[in-house]
């Protein structure tokens, strides 16, 4: 759950079981309130049938929803952005597949795919990094002269066009006790990434 102000609030829903252990819904479902979260209605305009993450907010009225963040076989992974409070949304592909991205360590996108505005995004697959500044009418594709780590990554989170930290996974441990995830920086866009030293 997350308010971009007061009253202006957006809910997620987790999976939900049903009878005899069988699931009911695997939520996703994305609701908002505009009364502070007295009542909450489920988002329209987007596709009923997907799953979507936590939207992104930019300022009061802008914001950006990663549909099927999951990756989930038999839908597609979209971007959906409303510069109305929600009122509206405009659905825009990302560059790769679902079958590439389960290749990649991680179903999914949600926490491979950044939002830095309104139509600037990153997706960070660790050996490769996707880039739009237009709203996904055009993806940059570039590979980090040093990727974050040997391993897969498991959330990118950018703070600027330029400046992002990434989580990733270990490759090679070489006791379980010591295989922790790896944090790392860049402060070009992702054409370089540091590690964090304790």
């Amino acid at each position: 759950m997350e308010f971009a102000s007061t009253l202006d609030g957006w809910a997620l829903t987790g999976p939900l079981d049903g009878n005899d252990a069988q699931r009911a819904s695997s939520g996703g479902v994305l609701y908002h309130s505009v009364d502070g979260g007295i009542s909450w209605i489920p988002v329209s305009g987007l596709p009923a049938t997907d799953h979507y993450a936590l939207p992104t907010f930019f300022g009061t009225q802008a914001a950006v929803v990663l549909s099927n963040p999951e990756g989930a076989a038999g839908q597609s992974t979209s971007v959906f952005v409303t510069h109305n409070d929600g009122q509206t949304w405009t659905a825009h592909r990302v560059p790769i597949s679902n079958a590439r991205l389960n290749t990649k360590g991680a179903q999914g996108l949600e926490f491979r795919f950044a939002a830095v505005g309104p139509a600037s995004w990153k997706i960070d697959l660790g050996s490769v990094l996707y880039s739009t500044v237009n709203a996904g009418r055009t993806w940059v594709r570039s590979v980090p002269k040093e990727p974050p780590v040997s391993g897969s990554v498991r959330s990118v989170v950018f703070s600027s066009p330029r400046d992002g930290m990434a989580l990733s996974n270990l490759a090679d441990c070489s006791t379980a006790g010591e295989c922790l995830p790896s944090l790392t920086v860049t402060t070009d866009g992702g054409r370089r990434w540091e590690p964090v030293r304790p």
